[in-house]
């Protein structure tokens, strides 16, 4: 947008005149104190740790970094809440192009066909089956001839489970 105000460098690498027609010197930049430069006043609130090493082998002391004041703008823009982008819809898209990653692909390459086997009973013995490849459980009865239990000894599919469930049950 043009606003009308002349804009543009305000101050190119030069040497600088003061107003009683000397060049600025190093002499002339304190942190505390007031620099007028082409009509502009500029207040110097603080520097690097070079800058006040440079001061001191000159013999130069620099005062205390000083708060650098904060305007209107710079207040209201920064306790603006600024939304995060959405990572699944940038995995979507990456997806979509051919790209994108893919977290479980290393875990399920390292861990296939590793499957950690668990014994238990709850009046009836049972196996739990936990794979490594992708986090799965299922749930198996052991079977026993002649024990009048159903041919189907399956009574979980191999899912993931969720880290917290809800059974929509009152109490």
């Amino acid at each position: 947008m043009n606003s009308g105000i002349p804009q543009g460098p305000f101050l190119t690498r030069q040497k600088v005149l003061r107003k009683d027609k000397k060049f600025m010197t190093v002499n002339d930049f304190r942190v505390g104190e007031e620099v007028e430069i082409y009509g502009k006043r500029i207040f110097l609130t603080d520097c690097d740790e070079y800058t006040r090493q440079f001061y001191n082998n000159i013999g130069v002391d620099q005062g205390q970094p000083l708060d650098t004041p904060t305007d209107n703008f710079q207040e209201k823009t920064l306790n603006k809440f600024i939304p995060k982008p959405d990572s699944m819809m940038k995995d979507f898209l990456e997806h979509q192009l051919g790209g994108g990653r893919v977290p479980s692909q290393k875990q399920f390459l390292e861990n296939d066909r590793k499957v950690l086997r668990f014994f238990c009973e709850s009046g009836i013995p049972y196996i739990i089956h936990y794979y490594l490849a992708d986090d799965s459980v299922e749930v198996r009865e052991v079977k026993s001839p002649n024990s009048g239990r159903d041919p189907f000894p399956l009574l979980m599919k191999r899912q993931k489970l969720p880290k917290k469930f809800n059974l929509n049950q009152p109490g």
